[in-house]
């Protein structure tokens, strides 16, 4: 197995990953988008959920949420998170940790229109 470090990612990691998910999409693409995303409750215990990978803009990775889940509430009082994606097929992972800020209104707008109506009712 090669091993991963600064000199086999380049000068941009986001473009290695971008990479590497779109083979994960390719091989397994029922799961290539599930990441495990862990924030901290406000007494500082670990709280982690798998949510959906939506994209990547300007250096910023998207997911989905409700904000007002648990996950949410979370978000709001501490916004420092991690993610991992795992991609089996690949024998890869990828680990993200930093700060979570809401997507603007006109982003999460777009996205709620584009899902299923069965989808926005559910949210």
């Amino acid at each position: 197995m090669v091993g991963v470090n600064q000199e086999t990612l380049g000068p941009d990691p986001l473009s290695v990953f971008e990479s590497w998910f779109a083979e994960a999409r390719v091989l397994d693409p029922r799961f290539a988008d599930a990441m495990t995303l862990a924030t901290a409750t406000p007494d500082g215990r670990p709280s982690a959920r798998t949510v959906l990978y939506k994209g990547a803009s300007d250096g910023a990775l998207y997911f989905v949420s409700n904000y007002g889940s648990s996950k949410g509430h979370e978000l709001e009082l501490n916004p420092h998170a991690a993610l991992v994606f795992f991609w089996p097929s690949l024998d890869r992972q990828v680990r993200i940790e930093g700060r979570v800020e809401r997507a603007s209104t006109e982003w999460s707008d777009r996205y709620f229109a584009a899902r299923a109506r069965s989808s926005q009712i559910g949210a």
